[in-house]
């Protein structure tokens, strides 16, 4: 990455390389404004793409189409005055379509050239030349001026041939201004701010805010983030709902949009050089193939593993839940190793496995974030704020009351959690291990493991 660029001299440049390439030959102006209209529909379906004024055949079929009644009755007053039938009708009728009517007792006064149409108790029904071609420009002018428009249209396209290559230009030079002219408004609207680029590979972010979420809510909670100097690793561990995944694709969107040239979401960015952003998110299978849930997760956090640079940030939310504890947490804690130590990717590592963070709580230029909550009787409060340590629960029972349990589930839910952390249910044929092995450790802090095991030893 180069440094001291004059980013201001640098944007100016940029523009006013996109404003030559949008001063195109006068012929191309006079072309469009010529055949199209100021703003055309994007379909010929549709119509009004052609201009008015351009052609008297579309015009024609535009005025029968906006006003044929208006049409009709001029042409229904100029037939009363060459007859002097003051009381003659031009009428629409769905079965014998346009027609004159006059009454029996004015019939004599009917000319030569009316053709009798039907015969009525009380009036007689007449058509002319004019009105049947009246009747066949107005029943056909929709489907005759989208096909004027068509010839219209292709007719303009080969007259445009000769001028493709500035064509080209021109839309490159828009598709410019219109990504710039969104991230100018995004940025001044939503309070971003420029990342400063470094070489160093990282990502340091003050009070960084997720781009849509927080247009969503009425106070988003911002988080910092450091990787890359002091900690390449950060090991997330939290309740659901506690803000972990919005912390991590915060952060990998603000690293996508700073490499985009957008402003982001922050107090303050410094960005080193990234060469990927790789995550494993979310639950899906692919059925179809024959991949599991478990599966498509591994084969993810493969690709993972054996892509993964310095240069790399990887976000990982989740790793070793589609299996048992033991060997879930084994593999999260093996995978997390070696893209810490052998990788050295900057990493973001959300767990509900508590173990793997104790474990690893001591390895160099690794940190331990958790989600901060707030426990008052009868109800947990999830502040979404990044802090120092490791939680000391999933509230995953709370998280399902929330989602609209049944209180009597939720009820019985809380009842064999207590039972299992006031006694472990020992099966007198069992040894010691294999009680212990029964655990699901993320379910218990340090202390109520220590408590377990010491009752293990008062069984011998």
């Amino acid at each position: 990455l180069r440094t001291g660029l004059d980013l201001h001299g640098a944007g100016v440049e940029r523009l006013e390389s996109i404003s030559r390439m949008l001063h195109a030959p006068k012929e191309i102006e006079l072309l469009l404004t010529t055949y199209l209209q100021e703003e055309p529909r994007t379909s010929l379906r549709e119509g009004a793409v052609i201009a008015d004024g351009m052609d008297t055949e579309l015009d024609e079929c535009r005025t029968l189409l906006a006003n044929a009644d208006g049409v009709l009755r001029a042409m229904e007053l100029q037939e009363r005055a060459s007859t002097g039938i003051a009381t003659l009708r031009i009428e629409y009728n769905r079965n014998t379509g346009y027609c004159i009517e006059v009454t029996n007792s004015q019939v004599d006064k009917v000319p030569p050239h009316y053709l009798r149409k039907q015969t009525l108790k009380s009036m007689e029904r007449f058509t002319t030349a004019a009105l049947r071609d009246f009747e066949n420009r107005a029943l056909t002018a929709g489907e005759r001026a989208i096909k004027r428009e068509k010839f219209l249209y292709d007719e303009l396209l080969q007259k445009l041939q000769s001028y493709v290559s500035w064509l080209m230009s021109m839309s490159q030079a828009l598709s410019q201004l219109d990504v710039l002219f969104c991230f100018a408004r995004q940025s001044s609207q939503w309070n971003y701010v420029r990342p400063q680029f470094v070489a160093a590979p990282q990502i340091g972010l003050e009070d960084a805010r997720h781009p849509v979420v927080e247009r969503h809510i009425k106070a988003f909670v911002s988080n910092s983030v450091a990787l890359g100097q002091t900690n390449r690793t950060y090991i997330i561990t939290g309740p659901n709902m506690g803000g972990k995944s919005t912390f991590m694709r915060q952060t990998a969107l603000i690293a996508l949009m700073s490499y985009m040239g957008c402003f982001v979401p922050a107090k303050s960015a410094t960005v080193g050089p990234m060469d990927a952003i790789c995550t494993r998110i979310g639950a899906s299978d692919d059925v179809s193939s024959g991949r599991s849930t478990f599966m498509v997760e591994m084969q993810e956090a493969s690709s993972i593993v054996k892509s993964a640079t310095p240069r790399t940030l990887a976000i990982l939310d989740e790793i070793g839940r589609g299996t048992s504890s033991l060997e879930g947490s084994a593999l999260a804690q093996s995978v997390l190793e070696r893209l810490h130590t052998s990788n050295r990717a900057m990493v973001m590592f959300a767990t509900h496995y508590r173990e793997v963070a104790f474990a690893l709580e001591k390895v160099p230029n690794m940190a331990l974030l958790r989600a901060d909550t707030e426990e008052s009787p009868g109800s947990i409060v999830f502040n979404h704020c990044m802090v120092e340590g490791v939680a000391d629960s999933s509230y995953g029972i709370h998280v399902a009351m929330m989602a609209g349990l049944p209180d009597d589930v939720v009820a019985r839910a809380h009842a064999l959690v207590e039972a299992q952390r006031a006694t472990l249910s020992i099966d007198p044929t069992s040894t010691p291990w294999q009680m212990l092995a029964t655990l699901d450790l993320s379910d218990y802090s340090p202390k109520e493991l220590w408590a377990h095991i010491e009752q293990l030893q008062s069984k011998q």
